[in-house]
């Protein structure tokens, strides 16, 4: 597996790009800057297979409409909790981000929950839902990689003062999160990768 992460909007949102060995590609929170995104994968001479949403947030959603006009093929997965706020301008704060301030159909594939795969070539992504930022957000597990979104950053949480967010549910997201066994890459929403080790010794978070 090879991770290509690009940070795009002016939020900094990292979209990662997964590859496998036959050189497939998924897509994580593509949330703006699609030229960019699609230029990158041409460099890399292949075509996306899919796009794995962690939450609905416009920040994290914003290009999945020129990536799948771009790529028709490209199948978009989203947690079934968060279906309700995609495209809608309030829920998924696209209005106050600059996007469309009317409701919108944007491309959604499936839904996915609990203990769902989704298999890209020789990779799973089995879909752990770790709701708190959003009603629906999820955290993609991939061999010892977690694409967790808005859930778990560096040091840090996700927000939980926007629509359907809540701090006690994202509290036991992210003590599931924590509790996971083994060691982890973090893969988180914004900001540097981590390490999952690091995050249950300095994240004051995860303690307790």
């Amino acid at each position: 597996m090879r991770i290509y992460t690009l940070t795009v909007g002016p939020l900094g949102t990292n979209c990662y790009l997964i590859m496998s060995e036959k050189r497939s590609i998924a897509l994580v929170d593509p949330g703006a800057d699609p030229e960019r995104i699609i230029q990158k994968i041409e460099d890399l001479g292949s075509a996306p297979s899919m796009i794995l949403l962690t939450h609905a947030h416009y920040d994290h959603t914003g290009g999945v409409a020129a990536l799948c006009e771009a790529y028709p093929d490209c199948a978009v997965y989203l947690g079934e909790k968060d279906a309700p706020a995609y495209g809608d301008p309030e829920a998924s704060l696209a209005a106050m981000l600059g996007g469309a301030k009317e409701p919108a159909v944007l491309p959604l594939t499936a839904t996915v929950k609990e203990g769902d795969t989704l298999a890209l070539d020789e990779l799973e992504f089995t879909v752990l839902e770790t709701p708190g930022h959003t009603p629906g957000g999820v955290t993609y597990r991939c061999g010892d990689v977690l694409f967790c979104g808005d859930t778990l950053f560096q040091g840090s949480i996700g927000r939980t003062d926007f629509p359907g967010g809540d701090y006690e549910t994202l509290r036991r997201s992210l003590l599931r999160l924590r509790g996971l066994p083994g060691e982890y890459t973090v893969c988180p929403g914004h900001g540097l990768p981590t390490m999952m080790s690091q995050e249950r010794k300095t994240n004051p978070y995860l303690k307790g």
